[in-house]
């Protein structure tokens, strides 16, 4: 999905750090904390990791490879985990560890969502798929897969690459896929899709043959952008808080983040790097998740969602 995955970063967050962060956190509005990598799983420490957010009342999600799942299923649910996502490219182990580079990631990930389903039935279970021309002919048998499963979520997300690498050869089949997908999870209404995920190549014709002529995936509408009154994503290695989760990867994001010290993560602040981007983030943004979108959109899962996410 991205290039964690190639990291030499040697630092680890630990478990002291994260009880540092939930004294910060407690009391304030913030309601879930998630916990992206790199590969959460591979912490020696996670469980307590998560134990330290939950012992203070607060929400934990976990992103994960799935890797590790079925070993730590019990120990994550001990830990109070509310959500697991497990990055999933394909409905196949041949094409999913292909696209991975990790020969057996499928079966250990497929079988890590059915040992948590089976022990933790009250817990969330998301999906995450970036879908690009490499898989989008496995999405039909994913979605058979995560029914199977009795998944809750899918997140399905628009693979953005410079310069056309991954553009689609034949719009039709892009367009056939999508709709055919359209039709099945209305028929069966199951798993329920994040955000604008039914419509991840666009909502209207403008924004569709955006995507498939200028490679944009869409973003929220200008002046819209909800996503800093609602995320704030801290990269505690340099102890720096962000409005967006997309901002810190992409040039000069530095410059728009705050610390902790500075009272960065509680709402109020940072008001004029939020206002600014809040109006004018969606010119510059190269697309981001659908589950940020949805909070662009007013879709806000964390409301609406039956898990409390």
């Amino acid at each position: 999905m991205c290039a964690f995955a190639f990291s030499k970063d040697t630092y680890r967050f630990a478990s002291a750090d994260a009880r540092k962060l939930a004294r910060t956190l407690f009391g304030s509005s913030y309601r879930m904390v998630r916990l992206t990598g790199g590969e959460p799983l591979l912490l020696d420490d996670i469980c307590d990791t998560i134990a330290a957010f939950s012992d203070v009342d607060m929400r934990t999600s976990v992103i994960t490879s799935g890797w590790r799942l079925s070993a730590l299923a019990s120990e994550l649910v001990a830990a109070n985990l509310d959500q697991v996502i497990v990055s999933l490219d394909a409905g196949r182990p041949e094409v999913h560890d292909r696209i991975r580079h990790c020969p057996g990631l499928f079966a250990s990930a497929v079988e890590g969502l059915r040992i948590y389903r089976e022990i933790a039935r009250q817990s969330c279970l998301r999906v995450n798929t970036v879908v690009g021309p490499h898989n989008l002919d496995e999405l039909l048998a994913i979605h058979a897969l995560l029914v199977e499963l009795d998944i809750d979520l899918w997140s399905i997300i628009p693979l953005k690459r410079p310069g056309g690498a991954w553009e689609y050869h034949n719009a039709g089949d892009l367009r056939e896929t999508a709709q055919r997908l359209r039709d099945r999870i209305g028929a069966c209404g199951r798993p329920r899709l994040v955000g604008h995920s039914m419509n991840w190549e666009g909502r209207t014709d403008i924004e569709k043959n955006r995507f498939l002529t200028e490679h944009i995936p869409f973003t929220p509408a200008l002046g819209m952008c909800r996503v800093v009154d609602e995320v704030r994503y801290y990269t505690p290695k340099d102890g720096l808080v962000y409005p967006c989760n997309c901002v810190p990867h992409r040039l000069g994001g530095h410059l728009l983040a705050g610390t902790v010290a500075d009272f960065a993560i509680e709402s109020q602040s940072l008001d004029t790097v939020r206002s600014w981007l809040r109006v004018n983030g969606p010119a510059y943004c190269s697309g981001c998740e659908p589950a940020n979108v949805s909070l662009g959109e007013g879709l806000v899962d964390l409301d609406v969602d039956p898990y409390g996410f």
